[in-house]
């Protein structure tokens, strides 16, 4: 209709978001939990497709070793997200 206009601001939840945008503290916070999750549900998945082989079908001891690996990317995404927040933490400390 004319005459009527939007406006929607910025949040974080927006697929394109400045990277100034996002604090250090947040994304120090979410590469924390990212590792911790990535790191149970590594666990989780070694100890399903080892400790419990004997009763597990060969499907699910198969899905168990891939996705060990797959949920060990979640502990590099996590590490990349920490090394980024203390990045941006030193660089905002450094600046006058």
């Amino acid at each position: 209709m004319p005459g009527l206009s939007f406006s929607r601001s910025a949040s974080i939840y927006d697929p394109i978001v400045p990277a100034s945008a996002v604090s250090w503290q947040r994304l120090l916070s979410w590469g924390n939990r990212l590792m911790a999750l990535g790191g149970l549900m590594t666990l989780a998945s070694v100890w399903s497709g080892y400790v419990l082989a004997d009763h597990l079908s060969l499907l699910l001891q198969g899905l168990s070793h891939v996705s060990a690996l797959l949920w060990a990317v979640l502990i590099k995404f996590g590490f990349i997200m920490r090394l980024s927040a203390l990045n941006r933490k030193q660089l905002g400390s450094s600046q006058p």
